[in-house]
């Protein structure tokens, strides 16, 4: 229940019988029974009625309160909001497994944790109790973690971190949403005109380079190089068939054995440097964490060449970077959230 609540985006006040899209973060403790018990918590993004319309089929700048945003929340606000658009039926609330989203360490049961969740808030009458709707879990975040990442003291039960002194720093910044169907509108009219752009069909340095340029530190990379090199005719194929339909051309890789969506998009990237976007995890994770992506599924619908599109203009207008391969490597070095493509 929320009284009088206010949105983090526009300013206004929810009106009385208004639902207000709350993302809540919560100091927890869960015992045996899988109970959790809130000893303290706080909403750090509120979303009222008009924007939550703005931000399901446009474009939506919102701040939090205790920033910055980790690449889950962002990702669940975006799917919440669009969800909503279309009417889609919100997923029930269902326990999550009890280990960090960052450190991917497993919590303790009867340690202190931070809880994060969605939730339609109704904003009542003051004295007026309205359990909140459609509650979606979204993430558990060990005391270690929190603690790190937005200056809480989870053990003494503190969620009020101290405000942010770095002037135009980055994690403090507003998240900036952009609905999939404005995206695609938006790249649909600057293409238009444009003749469609034929996809490079990867040599064999091509895809040497990205196992032993790109990614020696992957797991078994050396064995992915050879098994990708043993089946060249198969991707050949799929290159051939799908020349100029990136999104299904990535389906296509995706569908050969041992090959997956992450070395799939490597494959597309190793012999078209400049226009598309090899998601790995640490890349995935950066755009997540930079705001460049509402979220890691890059396999849905147009997702994934509207997605190497707005990596492509995010790099465009960047200061100092001078090609997606730079935005790789610093994604690389930089990324602290990594998360596997979908």
């Amino acid at each position: 229940m929320v009284d009088h609540a206010y949105c983090f985006s526009c300013g206004n006040e929810t009106p009385v019988g208004g639902t207000t899209l709350v993302l809540a973060r919560r100091i927890v403790i869960r015992n045996q029974e899988n109970v959790e018990q809130v000893l303290n918590g706080e909403s750090v993004a509120q979303v009222c009625p008009s924007c939550q319309t703005v931000g399901g089929t446009r474009q939506l700048e919102l701040k939090s309160s205790m920033p910055p945003f980790l690449s889950v929340e962002i990702a669940g606000l975006f799917r919440y909001l669009e969800g909503m658009a279309i009417e889609r039926e919100v997923p029930g609330l269902e326990i999550l497994p009890l280990g960090c989203v960052i450190c991917e360490e497993a919590i303790p049961l009867g340690t202190r944790f931070v809880y994060v969740e969605l939730s339609l808030d109704t904003t009542m009458e003051k004295g007026e109790l309205v359990d909140p709707l459609n509650k979606v879990a979204v993430a558990n975040v060990c005391g270690v973690c929190a603690d790190k990442t937005w200056g809480v003291q989870v053990e003494r039960g503190l969620l009020s971190a101290s405000p942010c002194a770095t002037k135009d720093c980055p994690a403090c910044a507003p998240l900036r949403i952009v609905s999939s169907r404005v995206y695609n509108e938006m790249r649909k009219r600057d293409s238009a005109q444009e003749k469609p752009t034929l996809i490079n069909e990867p040599a064999l340095e091509d895809i040497s380079w990205l196992f032993d340029e790109l990614w020696p530190l992957m797991d078994r990379s050396s064995a992915h190089r050879d098994r990708m090199i043993g089946v060249q005719d198969e991707i050949s194929s799929c290159f051939q068939e799908w020349a100029s339909e990136p999104n299904q051309l990535l389906k296509a890789l995706d569908n050969l054995e041992g090959v997956g969506l992450v070395i799939a998009s490597g494959l597309i990237f190793s012999a078209n440097r400049d226009t598309m976007v090899p998601f790995d995890q640490y890349t995935t994770g950066w755009c997540l964490e930079k705001n460049i992506l509402p979220d890691h599924y890059i396999s849905l619908e147009e997702n994934y060449a509207n997605y190497c599109g707005r990596v492509s203009d995010y790099v465009q207008n960047s200061p100092h970077l001078d090609s997606v391969l730079d935005f790789v490597r610093e994604a690389a070095s930089e990324s602290q959230f990594p998360i596997p493509p979908e």
